[in-house]
């Protein structure tokens, strides 16, 4: 069984090339979904709160995500200690959840958005990465999330480069519209399947 990821910058629509394999019957866990997971825990929570005080909570008293944000992404050292409390957790449910699949599977696919900032891309045999312009990704950002341009330029300044993502990952779908992504999305299914 080989353990792929995929990545890619925010509004490269990895979650969306992650579905279609998911549709070809391969088990799929979104680290972007376990990360909502892991912000409901209250170890989590209260860590949370030391680093960053009561600004993490909206006015009903429930951590916000969009605070959060706010906080960490105009702040690269804020960032840094929002996923020092966060990683670890998600790392140790894709390690758990890797543990559960059946060997007989020919891959498994983990969609994780951070992958290579995570430190975690030593933990798979093969990386898929979902590639956009990047004109195209603020515009999906826009339409998509509750945020400003700017806030958008902040995510995609707190991640690593789109090329440098490329050049460290065995394959490329480029999802920029234009080119369909199904038959680059079967191509790399068959090809895995013979791995």
């Amino acid at each position: 069984m080989l353990k792929v990821a995929i990545t890619g910058n925010i509004g490269s629509g990895k979650s969306t090339v992650a579905h279609f394999f998911e549709n070809l019957d391969i088990p799929l866990f979104s680290a972007d979904k376990a990360g909502h997971d892991v912000l409901q825990n209250p170890d989590v929570i209260v860590a949370l709160q030391k680093v960053f005080g009561d600004a993490i909570f909206d006015e009903t008293g429930s951590l916000s995500r969009k605070n959060i944000a706010h906080i960490v992404f105009a702040n690269d050292q804020k960032l840094k200690q929002l996923n020092a409390v966060v990683h670890p957790e998600i790392k140790n449910m894709i390690v758990r959840w890797m543990e559960r699949q059946n060997e007989t599977t020919p891959y498994i696919l983990v969609e994780a958005a951070v992958l290579f900032e995570a430190g975690f891309d030593d933990h798979f045999d093969k990386i898929i990465v979902a590639s956009a312009p990047k004109e195209l990704r603020i515009e999906r950002v826009l339409k998509r999330d509750d945020i400003t341009r700017e806030e958008v330029l902040q995510r995609i300044n707190a991640q690593i480069s789109e090329q440098e993502k490329i050049e460290r990952s065995d394959f490329v779908i480029i999802n920029d519209g234009i080119n369909p992504i199904i038959p680059q999305i079967l191509n790399i299914h068959f090809t895995l399947h013979k791995a």
